[in-house]
């Protein structure tokens, strides 16, 4: 649920409402494919491997990246964005 929420708060922040909607369905599509594609990759991964161990390690790492590369596109929109400073809500 914290996930869900947080979403919408960067949905808040980084687009204006009348992109808002364009927005929430691009983020919400790229959700619903990574749920869908990372139970197929940690299945397929838990065959081969016969443990969830490497599975678990592979979506960590794709997490972490996915949040990093949130962080930089958020710093790099700011130029985009003069009214807006990182993390504001006005």
């Amino acid at each position: 649920m914290l996930f869900l929420e947080t979403t919408e708060f960067i949905r808040c922040v980084v687009h204006s409402t009348e992109n808002y909607p364009k927005a929430y369905g691009y983020i919400q599509g790229g959700l619903q494919l990574g749920m869908t594609l990372g139970s197929l990759v940690a299945a397929s991964i838990a065959d081969l491997t016969g443990t969830y161990t490497v599975s678990w390690m592979v979506l960590t790492v794709a997490s972490l990246l996915l949040g990093f590369s949130w962080v930089f596109a958020n710093k790099n929109a700011q130029k985009y964005m003069p009214n807006k400073t990182a993390y504001s809500t006005k």
